[in-house]
């Protein structure tokens, strides 16, 4: 039942049938993402026996029983901000898949925990200068140029490798913006310069 909820929600939306279609609207990597969340949920409630026969979204989606997801998620050692991440995907799937149900409750509690989190790492702490980032993709680029005993394949993932460092330091990028790059398409050469 969850399945076909999720497939119709996936649908291309009609404007006369508003519980079709509700995450078409999003990109396939946030469906994805909402759908590993839901997974979690799932997995959780097949362990708690809350997916019998028969039984419904809203039946298994309480109060207590969410309230009981939470608790398993805290006391699982996950970081705050990844607990956050799970009740929106939760409430974002349960929006998609049962639209005509209230489901700001799980979001809005989403929203609380993410306020309230702080970070587990310090960041702060394992960064390094910028200077010696870039030092290493030139000396990485300079190894793979001068290293005779290497393969032409280490040389080759070497050199883009350093490559890769250096041009992050210069222009920080999304990754996925980053691996979008392709020479001649998006990156152009103008006599020693790159653009």
């Amino acid at each position: 039942v969850d399945r076909a909820a999720w497939r119709a929600a996936q649908q291309p939306r009609d404007p006369l049938e508003p519980t079709v279609g509700y995450a078409s609207r999003w990109k396939p990597t946030t469906q994805k993402l909402i759908e590993e969340g839901y997974g979690s949920w799932l997995a959780w409630a097949a362990t708690a026996g809350l997916l019998a026969e028969g039984s419904t979204v809203a039946s298994r989606t309480t109060g207590a029983n969410v309230r009981a997801y939470l608790d398993m998620l805290e006391a699982s050692g996950l970081a705050p901000y990844t607990i956050a991440l799970r009740m929106q995907n939760l409430g974002n799937a349960l929006r998609a898949i049962a639209p005509d149900q209230e489901w700001q409750r799980v979001l809005r509690a989403s929203g609380r925990i993410h306020c309230r989190a702080t970070p587990t790492r310090d960041r702060a702490a394992i960064l390094q200068p910028a200077e010696d980032v870039l030092m290493l993709g030139h000396d990485m680029m300079h190894a793979a140029e001068h290293d005779r005993f290497a393969t032409d394949r280490d040389r080759a993932t070497l050199f883009r490798d350093g490559l890769i460092i250096t041009v992050l330091v210069h222009r920080p990028l999304r990754s996925r913006n980053f691996h979008s790059l392709r020479i001649g398409k998006e990156l152009h050469r103008q006599a020693e310069t790159w653009f």
